[in-house]
Order: C-alpha cells, then sequence, then structure tokens
C-alpha cells in the first residue's frame, strides 16, 4: 500500500493507496503534526454487479460525515473517454 507526500503551508498532504479487493482506492489526508484529518476518499465499489466510481469529500472539520458524496456510473465514464477519442476537452 503505498503513500505519496507533498508538504504545504497548512501541513503534509498525503494520498494513501488501499489495496481493499472489494474497495480499492485512494484516501487523501492532511497531517499536522502529529495528527490527520481525512479529505476526501475516491474507490471502485466492486461489491455490486457493477462497478461503480464513489467520491466523497469530507469539507467540514468537526463532522466525520461527508460533505458530499457522489457516485460515476460506468457508462459515464465510457461517455467521457469515448468523447476524448472524437476530440473532446479532457478534464485535467
Amino acid at each position: 500500500m503505498g503513500k505519496s507526500r507533498i508538504r504545504t503551508p497548512l501541513g503534509v498532504l498525503r494520498a494513501y493507496v488501499r489495496n481493499e479487493p472489494e474497495y480499492p482506492g485512494i484516501d487523501i489526508c492532511l497531517d499536522h503534526g502529529e495528527h490527520s484529518i481525512l479529505l476526501a476518499w475516491v474507490e471502485v465499489d466492486r461489491h455490486g454487479s457493477t462497478p461503480t466510481l464513489k467520491l466523497r469529500l469530507y469539507a467540514d472539520c468537526k463532522d466525520d460525515d461527508p460533505t458530499d458524496d457522489r457516485s460515476i456510473a460506468p457508462a459515464e465514464l465510457d461517455e467521457y473517454f469515448a468523447s476524448l477519442a472524437n476530440g473532446g476537452i479532457e478534464l485535467v
């Protein structure tokens, strides 16, 4: 399980790779001294019959529930990548 770190004026941003079979993904945390806060995670939910890309944002430092919880269906991803193949603009 890999980690990447980037030092910032607010602390160290850390991306942590999770190799869980049903939910592979990446957690993004901010480390400040000996403390850490989860900011976001992105994972592929393989639990159902169709894998789904799930994104959660934790933008309220006083609450451990996500402030935004989204899913991207495989059909949406296919449409986006087909658009790129036909000259669409890449969202980076």
